[in-house]
């Protein structure tokens, strides 16, 4: 009888294992899947899981893009309440210096802002672009960090407080926690061409198979060298003087 009842609470204990590791198994399933399910959108516009997001005269339809939003983030279409990100759309420098007036007070210096505006190739009218002036955003001490395509019609630019950006940025600590990571994988020494870098030297395929033969740290220091341009022109200047010094193998911006 002893017997018998030690052998059924080894069963018991054996049972328990089981479903825990089972529970275990399948909570951490629930994880993978929810990596691999998350938006691609929302994942490059930097949704955080817990986080509000108030979208700003966002077309019709278009939080469907977005979905399915990481664990409990949501998105507001009105502009009570506090923020951890802000989408705003706008279609012309009109609209963009009016709704500035509206936006600018909710930031904060950890509120990711992006400027939602429309791609050349779309059929709205507009007068912005990536590498135009932005001087309405200027006038509040915001500078353009990052860009993002959103989809056929809508691209993004990422707008930062210039005190928030510090001249640090570049070393390898400062890119793992800012921005600029969306670009370089200081870990795994791989460098994502922005957007408009990546159109710009694709008009130049052979100077595109340049740049991509470079070493990762050469690569690094040239889109470095793109995005912590402060101002429009500089950057405009700098990716049209990248190109040039591609075009005659300078392996790094501080090629002579």
């Amino acid at each position: 009888m002893f017997h018998q009842g030690k052998a059924i609470k080894n069963t018991m204990q054996q049972g328990l294992g089981l479903s825990f590791n089972f529970n275990l198994l399948l909570t951490l399933a629930l994880s993978i899947i929810n990596v691999l399910t998350m938006n691609a959108l929302a994942k490059k516009l930097l949704i955080k899981p817990n986080s509000r997001w108030l979208l700003q005269n966002a077309p019709a339809g278009y939080q469907d893009s977005l979905s399915p939003l990481p664990d409990n983030a949501s998105l507001v279409f009105n502009t009570e309440g506090e923020f951890n990100g802000i989408q705003l759309f706008v279609t012309n420098t009109t609209e963009l210096t009016s709704e500035l007036k509206v936006i600018t007070p909710l930031l904060k210096d950890d509120t990711v802002f992006w400027i939602i505006y429309p791609k050349k190739s779309s059929s709205i009218q507009t007068g912005l672009e990536m590498m135009g002036s932005w001087d309405a955003p200027a006038l509040y001490g915001l500078r353009p960090v990052a860009s993002a395509a959103v989809n056929e019609v809508w691209t993004a630019l990422r707008f930062r407080p210039v005190e928030a950006v510090k001249v640090s940025e570049g070393r390898n600590e400062a890119v793992r926690n800012n921005e600029y990571g969306d670009y370089i994988d200081v870990d795994n020494k791989i460098v994502t061409l922005p957007d408009y870098i990546k159109e710009t030297l694709e008009q130049h395929p052979a100077t595109l198979d340049y740049f991509q033969s470079l070493a990762y740290s050469h690569k690094k220091e040239y889109v470095l060298w793109i995005l912590t341009a402060k101002q429009e022109k500089t950057r405009q200047d700098r990716l049209t003087k990248m190109v040039e010094m591609l075009q005659n193998k300078k392996k790094n911006p501080s090629d002579k």
